[in-house]
C-alpha cells in the first residue's frame, strides 16, 4: 500500500511490498530496490530486505516538514525479467509530503492606487507585498498605461445551409469585409453570432483570417444556439485591412449557417509612458514583506485623468497573477487654490452623458467667454462658444459631436473655460 498525499511528520517511513516472480525464476535480492528522491534531488537506491513469504521491506527518510518524497520499487529475477511499482517507475513514482505540502502565499495591502498631481509634477505612492506562506515567495511586476478602445463591425449572414457544400468562401465568396484603421494594436477580438446546423454539427467549422494572414478557428462542432466567443490569436496585430470569414463542412454537404454576426475589436495604445514601479522583482521569505514604490509622472502629460495597470506575478499557486488598477489625475496648478471658485464659475449636467450635457456658466461681470472640448490626447474637438457675455447665468449645451458634426467616440474628454482672467479645466465623460 503506497504512501500518498499528506503524511504525518516522522523521521522515517516503513515501506513493505510482496514481490512474486510469476516467471518461476528466482528473484535476485540485490536487485530489489527502493529508489527515492527528496524534493527532486538526485535519486537514492536502497536494497530492500527480504522478510520471508515473498515480503520485502525498507525505510524512507522523512526530511523536514513540507518535503516532497517520491519513490518507486523495482525488482529483477534470474531470467532478467524486471518489474516496477508503480508500473512506469521513475517516470511516475509514488509521492507524498511530510506533514503536508507547504506553499508560498501573496498578500497585498492595496486593491487600487490613486494618484494626483498639479501639471508638471510627479507623485510617488507605495504598496506592500507580504508572504504569509511557508515557502519563499518569488514575484515579478509589469505595468502599462494602455488606453483601450472598442470598435464594432456587423457582418452579413452566411449563405443558406443548403446553398453550399464544403466551403462557403471558395464556392460562394462568403465573405471578405473591411475593418478601418484604428489607433493601436488589437488586444482582444470577440464575436457574437447565431449558429444553425443540421443533424451532424460535428462536421461544421467556423473560421476567421486576419489581414496579416493569421487563421483561427472560431468554433467547431456546435449545436444550434447563440454564441459569444473571444480569441487572442490576433493580439498585437493591426485592425486595418481585409478580413476573411467562412464556414466549412468536412463531409461536403453543407448544413450550417451563421447569422446576427457582430465582431468587437478592442485596440490598445499608449499616449505616453507615465507609470513606473520599483523594484520590478524580488523574493520574500515566509513572514516577510517588501515595499514597492509607484511613480506617476505628470511632468509631460496634459491635464486629464489617466488609467494604468500593475500586474504582480508570483509563485503563489492560488494567486499567481494580481492586477492593481492605477488612477492618475493631472490638474492645472491654479485649480487647487481656486477649486471652490471654479465650481461656482462652471458646472455641467449630466456627467456622464449620452445625448447631451448642459453647461452652466455664472459670471460676476461681463466679459469674453470661450468654452472648448478636448480629447485625451489634448486635441481640440469642438469650440462651443467664443463671444462676450453679460454678467449672470448662461446655459450652453453639447451633443457629443465635433466641429464637423460627427459623433465622438465614447470616452473621457475635458472642457476648458476661459472667462476673463479665470480659467477652468474639468473632466467630461461621453457614453453610448
Amino acid at each position: 500500500m503506497p504512501l500518498l498525499g499528506d503524511q504525518p511528520v516522522q523521521t522515517e517511513y516503513e515501506i513493505e511490498a510482496k514481490i512474486i516472480a510469476y516467471s518461476g525464476e528466482t528473484i535476485i535480492n540485490d536487485d530489489v530496490l527502493l529508489v527515492y528522491q527528496l524534493d527532486g534531488d538526485d535519486p537514492v537506491e536502497v536494497v530492500m530486505t527480504e522478510e520471508g513469504n515473498d515480503m520485502y521491506s525498507a525505510t524512507l527518510p522523512g526530511g523536514d516538514e513540507g518535503t516532497e518524497v517520491s519513490y518507486y520499487i523495482t525488482a529483477m529475477d534470474a531470467g532478467d525479467h524486471a518489474g516496477n511499482h508503480p508500473y512506469i517507475g521513475e517516470y511516475d513514482p509514488h509521492s507524498f509530503f511530510v506533514g503536508g505540502q507547504l506553499f508560498p502565499a501573496i498578500a497585498l495591502d492595496v486593491t487600487e492606487i490613486n494618484a494626483w498631481v498639479n501639471e508638471g509634477y510627479m507623485d510617488t505612492e507605495e504598496f506592500t507585498i507580504s508572504n504569509p506562506g511557508e515557502l519563499d515567495l518569488e514575484y515579478s511586476i509589469e505595468w502599462n498605461t494602455n488606453i483601450y478602445e472598442e470598435h464594432d463591425y456587423d457582418v452579413e449572414d452566411s449563405p443558406n445551409a443548403g446553398a453550399w457544400n464544403s466551403n462557403t468562401f471558395t464556392e460562394l465568396g462568403w465573405t471578405e469585409f473591411e475593418m478601418d484603421a484604428e489607433t493601436g494594436l488589437i488586444s482582444d477580438w470577440h464575436i457574437d453570432y447565431t449558429w444553425q446546423t443540421d443533424n451532424w454539427p460535428e462536421e461544421g467549422t467556423f473560421l476567421i483570417q486576419s489581414p496579416a494572414g493569421t487563421e483561427a478557428t472560431i468554433a467547431a462542432g456546435l449545436d444550434d444556439g447563440n454564441y459569444s466567443i473571444s480569441l487572442d490569436d490576433f493580439n498585437g496585430e493591426e485592425t486595418e485591412g481585409t478580413w476573411k470569414l467562412w464556414i466549412t463542412d468536412s463531409y461536403g454537404d453543407g448544413g450550417h449557417k451563421a447569422t446576427n454576426i457582430n465582431i468587437t475589436v478592442t485596440n490598445a495604445y499608449e499616449l505616453e509612458p507615465w507609470l513606473f514601479v520599483d523594484p520590478s522583482a524580488g523574493s520574500i521569505e515566509p513572514g516577510g514583506s517588501n515595499t514597492i514604490e509607484v511613480v506617476c509622472d505628470g511632468t509631460t502629460l496634459a491635464v486629464g485623468d489617466y488609467v494604468g495597470a500593475i500586474m504582480v506575478y508570483s509563485n503563489d499557486p492560488d494567486f499567481s497573477t494580481i492586477e492593481i488598477p492605477v488612477y492618475f489625475t493631472v490638474d492645472i496648478a491654479s485649480e487647487t487654490a481656486n477649486s471652490m471658485k471654479a465650481d461656482q464659475l462652471i458646472s455641467n449636467y449630466p456627467n456622464p452623458f449620452s445625448t447631451f450635457t448642459m453647461f452652466s456658466i455664472e459670471l460676476d461681470e461681463p466679459g469674453e467667454v470661450e468654452l472648448s472640448v478636448y480629447d485625451l490626447s489634448g486635441r481640440q474637438v469642438n469650440t462651443l462658444v467664443k463671444q462676450t457675455y453679460a454678467s449672470g447665468t448662461h446655459k450652453i449645451s453639447w451633443n457629443g459631436e465635433n466641429e464637423s458634426g460627427e459623433r465622438m467616440k465614447s470616452g473621457i474628454y475635458f472642457y476648458h473655460l476661459k472667462a476673463g482672467n479665470e480659467e477652468v479645466i474639468k473632466k467630461l465623460i461621453l457614453i453610448d
